[in-house]
This record gives structure tokens, C-alpha cells and sequence, in this order.
């Protein structure tokens, strides 16, 4: 089952409202809690009371649309789960902070690994615009010290990807990892595109090649 939910705002405060499906008689059910202060407050404890119920409720498959569910999630929720369930990237690891302010950017999460490595975790939604390109390279060079840099994002544009994969290979190391949910549980492992279902074209420039007088037609 898949726990649908909205927020609203009424007389200066924010709710939130989910349908719980019908009860054995037919009598539509449903959950309201009231009082948030802001919209975003709203939005956080409904997605928390979304995976309560789905943990509730033991469902054992991920449908297509859940995952739609996490893709459409934006960064700062992303972020909240990740901060609340840092384990599941790492065992051991441990938060300094969060939004930490430093020349030219803010570092979404700053931990340190059971080895005592300072880690800069870098979260992204589904729509990111590319950033992490520059702050994979950028925000380890602030710290003198040994640093792990992890990206963590639901999808990654093959663009950006395969620019993070050249980072890796000649200027730092970086980890690729992917948010996904399984068995209704957040989880992160290394990234890996998906096949293209269609061989790529690349399609020579000949108009370099052309002599002097030679028409492209």
C-alpha cells in the first residue's frame, strides 16, 4: 500500500493529511496532525509518518511509483534522511555537522569514518544542476587535512557522472553512491548507470576536412 499524503496551511499554521485507505466497513480513514509552523516542518513529518506506515504495513516490493516517490523528494529532505540514518552509508560514522558555511559554498554534512577521516557527504535530488562537480573538487581543498568526499543522489545525469568519474580518475577520489529504497528502507550503495537501451552515434566533424571549394552537399 502506498500512503498518500498533502499539506496545508490554516489560520497561520501548516497540516498535514494522509488516507489511510478504508477500514473493514467501508469508512474512509484518515490522519491529520496540526500546529507546524512552516510548510517545510509539515512536509518533514509527513514523509517521516509515510515511512512509519510503510514499515507498519511490511510491504516487500518497491513499485515504480515509490521510487518516482523518492526521485521527485527535494535535496533538503534528502538530506534530513540521510543525517537521521547516516549507518546506512557507513558504519561508524559519525556527524560533526550540518550546512556548514565555508568561503564560496556550504557543505551539506560533515562527518568523520570509524577511522577518524574527516568526510564531506555532499546530497543531491534527483534534479540536481551539476554542482557537485565544482564542490567535489572545491570543498575538500578548504580543510589540511585527509579528507573523504562522497556525492550521494538518487540519480546522476550521465553528464555529471561521467565528469565525476574523470575527477576520480585524475585529480581526487570521490564516491559515487545512490539513494535508493529496497523492502521499504533507505539504503546506499555505489552508483552504477543504467544501460542505454540504444547504441550511442558519434557522428565525425567532415566539414574540417573539406578542401578549399568543396561543398557539404
Amino acid at each position: 500500500m502506498r500512503y498518500k499524503g498533502s499539506v496545508q496551511e490554516r489560520n497561520g499554521s501548516w497540516c498535514y493529511v494522509v488516507d489511510l485507505g478504508r477500514d473493514s466497513n467501508g469508512k474512509r480513514k484518515q490522519k491529520r496532525k496540526s500546529g507546524f509552523p512552516t510548510k517545510d516542518l509539515a512536509e518533514k513529518a509527513l514523509l517521516e509518518l509515510n515511512l512509519k506506515l510503510k514499515n507498519k504495513a511490511k510491504v516487500q516490493k518497491v513499485s515504480k511509483s515509490d521510487k518516482l516517490f523518492l526521485h521527485d523528494l527535494p535535496e533538503r529532505i534528502i538530506e534530513e534522511i540521510i543525517t537521521k540514518n547516516i549507518n546506512i552509508l557507513e558504519n561508524g560514522m559519525r556527524i560533526i555537522g550540518t550546512q556548514k558555511k565555508i568561503e564560496n559554498g556550504v557543505i551539506d554534512i560533515i562527518a568523520k569514518d570509524r577511522n577518524n577521516v574527516l568526510t564531506i557527504i555532499e546530497v543531491k535530488s534527483y534534479s540536481s544542476d551539476g554542482r557537485e562537480i565544482y564542490q567535489s573538487i572545491y570543498y575538500p581543498s578548504v580543510f589540511d587535512e585527509t579528507t573523504r568526499m562522497i556525492i550521494i543522489a538518487p540519480h546522476y545525469k550521465e553528464s555529471v557522472y561521467e565528469s565525476l568519474k574523470e575527477i576520480h580518475r585524475n585529480i581526487r577520489p570521490i564516491e559515487i553512491m545512490k539513494l535508493y529504497c529496497n523492502d521499504n528502507e533507505f539504503r546506499i550503495k555505489p552508483y552504477k548507470p543504467e544501460k542505454s537501451k540504444s547504441n550511442k552515434i558519434y557522428i565525425h566533424n567532415h566539414k574540417s576536412e573539406l578542401q578549399d571549394g568543396d561543398s557539404d552537399e
